[in-house]
């Protein structure tokens, strides 16, 4: 039970007691209206909080959500699972952790229903597990045929660097915006996305393929044309090159001029210049559509950098 605060708790005994006695009965009918203006309810036990507001998820993001809260999509037709195979699942989430993230959408009331991983969530549910892995989505079928097939672990090389790319067009997403949806850096994506420069030639060859490695094709990739492409393509086939040395051949082809640093400065004092607080309308938005795409651009020249240390 609350009580009201003792102002006088830290009076003596003494004092207390004698400021008591020396009230007059007005002051003591004035000290009772005083108390009277504390409402009933201090006396009572105080309410619970209220509950937090609603979560405001935002579509491609990658969120921790509690399993409490993510309830069944009423329009899949899939209702029941296989109890052997879903106790089997469940042991190894409860080992291992879920590893491959549900998806889900929120309707406007605020509400999230799992439009795919329905079974994961079953499985992680029966383990015990309070919260998991989960990537918000509109609920179209095309994205999440697309990020379900971009989370699984056998996916050959040219198959995922084509699917990531038809996600981020379709939907206008950042290579940060990819990042966050697949957990992957935006180097590794922009290593990714260069294999669909390759020649169809290439990707064809390379598509049912499982043993060859990203990061071949990725040099591969770096050069200019689809001739150049293709003779470093048809070498490595024939030579087993490695790819330190596939590297000094596209490095060779693409010898930097000494110039490149001024060019990078004289842009760089062009694009602070850029007041983008006097921008508005249609001109602000095509503005911001350029920078995004020069971001991307840059992104992928420092990635190349960076693997050339």
């Amino acid at each position: 039970m609350c009580t009201i605060p003792r102002c006088a708790d830290n009076l003596g005994t003494e004092t207390a007691m004698t400021n008591k006695s020396a009230r007059t009965p007005a002051q003591d009918a004035h000290h009772l209206d005083q108390l009277s203006f504390f409402p009933e309810t201090v006396m009572q036990q105080a309410p619970p909080p209220p509950a937090p507001a609603t979560t405001s998820y935002q579509k491609g993001r990658l969120y921790r959500v509690a399993v409490a809260d993510l309830l069944p999509d009423p329009s899949q037709p899939r209702k029941h699972f296989d109890k052997e195979s879903l106790d089997e699942l469940a042991i190894s989430i409860a080992r291992h952790g879920l590893l491959q993230p549900v998806i889900f959408r929120q309707e406007p009331d605020g509400s999230i229903f799992t439009v795919a991983g329905g079974r994961r969530l079953a499985a992680a549910r029966q383990a015990g597990l309070k919260t998991i892995p989960a990537i918000c989505s509109d609920g179209q079928a095309a994205e999440i045929a697309l990020v379900e097939n971009l989370i699984r672990q056998d996916l050959g090389c040219i198959e995922e660097a084509e699917a990531v790319e038809r996600l981020k067009s379709s939907h206008d997403y950042t290579l940060a915006d990819l990042s966050a949806i697949l957990g992957k850096s935006v180097s590794t994506l922009s290593e990714i996305i260069s294999l669909t420069r390759l020649p169809l030639e290439i990707r064809d060859e390379c598509r049912p393929r499982r043993d060859l490695a990203r990061s071949i094709l990725v040099e591969i990739a770096k050069l200019s044309t689809t001739e150049e492409m293709l003779a470093l393509y048809r070498r490595y086939n024939r030579e087993g090159l490695s790819r330190a040395a596939l590297r000094s051949r596209t490095s060779a082809k693409q010898a930097v001029s000494p110039g490149y640093h001024r060019l990078c400065r004289s842009f760089s004092k062009k694009i602070t210049a850029i007041d983008v607080t006097a921008l508005q309308g249609k001109e602000r938005v095509k503005v911001k559509t350029e920078l995004e795409g020069l971001r991307e651009i840059i992104d992928r020249h420092l990635a190349e950098l960076v693997d050339e240390r």
